[in-house]
């Protein structure tokens, strides 16, 4: 396989020879609504469910210090490495094989296909320039392997046919060149893996066969030498894969077999150095793949088994260290397909599983984290099927197995929690199906089992009171499936046998009410599926039969209402999976077979429309600025719906379905998704049209 290769700003991916190699990233519009995923401040964290969704090999840095990511979609998107904020540009046909970033900020980006394209942020948003809409203005032959800036702004181009290129896109409009155009200036017999650039103007170019060549486009003019001309000067025996420069014009040289070499062209030439006699200085057990320079010459190397080391060719001198001895610093789970480096020293690494850490060598140092360390968020053994937010932005998560988790983005940062060591606070013995918050801050949790138990973080620390010591307040026959608080702290819990009872932590304890004695109030005919509260304590209650209906506790006792005769006001044609409020008291209710219906607490059924229909079932809603849905599907999408023209203003392509759904406090455009795969993401709606 081949990579890039990279500088202290950026690296390219270069690609495999039995297989082309990978890139990826996320894609947006500039004038309407879009949902992407953002993150919390943390200093070293994993951005994999942020940003892509598979490989991720390539990587560049703005001016600003935000980064440029592209991968395997075509999609490139600008983020920022500090908060995650995150912005996509540009689609192309093909994955991206390449990114470089020019002075002023513009963005050069290249494809599978052999496609380059030159383009800025602000340029696409000023001309309103949509993601598959900027042009192309350069064309190889095959597909793109590395990308280089050189001094004044041209761009020299390589690709998997050996070719490479320089331009700049002044010189092909002022020429009137098309992209198919642009003429090879120096052509390898094997695909190009790697680029890089000297003091001076001087190239380095790598190709997958093991050959380094070093010229200049002024040196080669001048000499009139052809494309296929340009001599070897380094000769890798296990084919090069990354390139990088250091100071004084040495040149870090990386092969396919894990060998590393620093060498200079001077050096080479003053002691009679043959191209295949350069030595090793940094051998890589699983093979090589990137390169990157950090300030003062340390080098930053990272192989196909996730491997990355850091160190500098007189740290390995003056300690006497062996090519196989230089320590790994980070461990990804899988191949690293790029790193770049930020301003004070930071380091970007990313692999072929779509993570990318952020990280530096001293902050892993005075922290001790091993390499297998570098933390991610939160991570629970079994996939998160409820959440909730606490005030101050504490999130409540809870799992398959039981688990019950509190922890917010910055506290996990502070203290340095990996994603798999956030503490279980309150374990239920069967998994998690409903989560709920009382004034206060106390916390409602129900499981599969009937369980419902009320307690608070603060409350179990005082009293000393363990994970699975946590005592059950109220026992459904069946398991509890939903959870919604009226006014006042009263709770309203239903189960799978269609019992919805409502009852107050406070009332249960001064009438020695036991968890098994609290009464039903409302009985539906099959198992209930959710809740949702409307003012004035109102409460809209759904079941698997498609029924849905609307009540209050006063109401049903003035009128002597038992539990199984409260009408039924709306009927779905399918199991009604989730309910959400929006202003006005319209209730909308989502179902099994896809359909989105919106009504109000007054409606009869004649008065129910189906608004938005979906070809998988609707699992989740939640309502944004009490006007606007959050629709999750079990086809991993989730939709922003206005219902007041019954649009679906976007969506959002998870990695799994969202199995849980909550707003965050005061963001009223962001939201939490836990998903069945465990991971809980944040998201936000960006462009809001109002």
């Amino acid at each position: 396989m081949t990579l890039p290769p990279s500088d202290n700003q950026d690296l390219d991916r270069n690609g495999t020879s039995s297989a082309a190699a990978t890139l990826l990233a996320d894609q947006a519009t500039n004038s309407s609504p879009w949902i992407r995923r953002i993150w919390g401040v943390c200093p070293s964290f994993d951005l994999s469910m942020l940003l892509h969704g598979g490989a991720v090999t390539c990587l560049a840095k703005l001016p600003d210090g935000r980064i440029v990511s592209g991968g395997w979609s075509g999609e490139v998107l600008i983020w920022d490495p500090i908060d995650g904020e995150v912005i996509e540009c540009v689609k192309h046909e093909d994955r991206i094989d390449a990114l470089k970033v020019l002075e002023g900020g513009r963005v050069v980006s290249a494809s599978e296909d052999g496609a380059v394209k030159v383009w800025s942020p602000e340029q696409l948003t000023e001309e309103a320039i949509g993601p598959e809409q900027v042009p192309t203005v350069v064309k190889h032959e095959s597909r793109i392997t590395a990308l280089k800036v050189l001094e004044g702004g041209r761009v020299v181009s390589a690709s998997y046919d050996g070719a490479v290129k320089v331009w700049s896109p002044e010189q092909l409009a002022e020429e009137g060149i098309g992209p198919e155009q642009v003429p090879s200036i120096v052509k390898h017999e094997r695909w190009i893996t790697a680029l890089t650039v000297l003091a001076g103007g001087r190239v380095v170019s790598a190709s997958g066969d093991g050959v380094v060549k070093v010229w200049s486009p002024e040196q080669l003019a001048e000499e009139g030498i052809g494309p296929e001309q340009v001599h070897t000067i380094v000769k890798h025996a296990g084919g090069g894969t990354a390139l990088a420069a250091l100071e004084g014009g040495r040149v870090v040289s990386a092969s396919y077999d894990g060998v590393v070499k620093v060498w200079s062209p001077e050096q080479l030439a003053e002691e009679g150095i043959g191209p295949e006699q350069v030595p090793s200085i940094v051998k890589h057990t699983g093979g090589g793949a990137a390169l990157a320079v950090l300030e003062g010459g340390r080098v930053v190397s990272a192989s196909r088994d996730g491997a990355v080391k850091v160190w500098s060719p007189e740290q390995l001198a003056e300690e006497a260290i062996g090519p196989e001895q230089v320590p790994t610093i980070v461990q990804h789970e899988v191949r690293v397909t790029a790193l770049a480096v930020q301003e004070g020293g930071r380091v970007v690494s990313s692999s072929v599983d779509g993570a990318v850490k952020v990280w530096s060598p001293e902050q892993l140092a005075e922290e001790g984290i091993g390499p297998k360390q570098v933390p991610s968020i939160v991570k629970h053994a079994g996939g998160v099927n409820a959440l909730t937010v606490l005030e101050e932005g504490r999130v409540v998560s809870a799992s398959y197995d039981g688990a019950v988790k509190v922890w917010s983005p910055e506290q996990l940062a502070e203290e340095a929690i990996g994603p798999e060591q956030v503490p279980t606070i309150a374990k239920h013995e069967r998994r998690i199906t409903a989560l709920t918050v009382l004034e206060g801050g106390r916390v409602v949790s129900a499981s599969v089992d009937g369980a419902v138990k009320v307690w608070s973080p603060e409350q179990l620390a005082e009293e000393g009171i363990g994970p699975k010591q946590v005592p059950t307040i109220v026992k459904h026959m069946y398991w509890v499936n939903a959870l919604t608080m009226l006014e006042g702290g009263r709770v309203v819990s239903a189960s799978v046998d269609g019992a919805v009872k409502v009852w107050s932590p406070e009332q249960l304890a001064e009438e020695g009410i036991g968890p098994e004695q609290v009464p039903t109030i409302v009985k539906h005919a099959a198992e209930g599926s959710a809740l949702a509260m409307l003012e004035g304590g109102r409460v809209v209650s759904a079941s698997v039969d498609g029924v849905v209906k609307v009540w209050s506790p006063e109401q049903l006792a003035e009128e002597g209402i038992d539990p199984e005769q409260v009408p039924t006001i709306v009927k779905h044609e399918r199991a009604i999976n989730a309910l959400t409020v929006l202003d006005g008291g319209r209730v909308v209710s989502a179902s099994a077979d896809g359909a989105v219906e919106v009504w109000s607490g007054e409606a009869v059924m004649s008065d129910v429309s189906t608004i938005v229909s979906f070809s998988y079932d609707v699992i989740s809603l939640i309502a944004l600025q009490r006007k606007y849905v959050i629709a999750a599907g079990r086809d991993r999408k989730l939709s922003l719906i206005d219902f007041d023209t019954g649009k679906v203003l976007c969506s959002y392509l998870g990695d799994s379905p969202a199995t849980a759904l909550a707003v965050y406090p005061d963001r009223p455009n962001t939201f939490l998704a836990g998903l069945q795969s465990g991971a809980i993401i944040m998201l936000r709606v960006e462009n809001w049209g109002d």
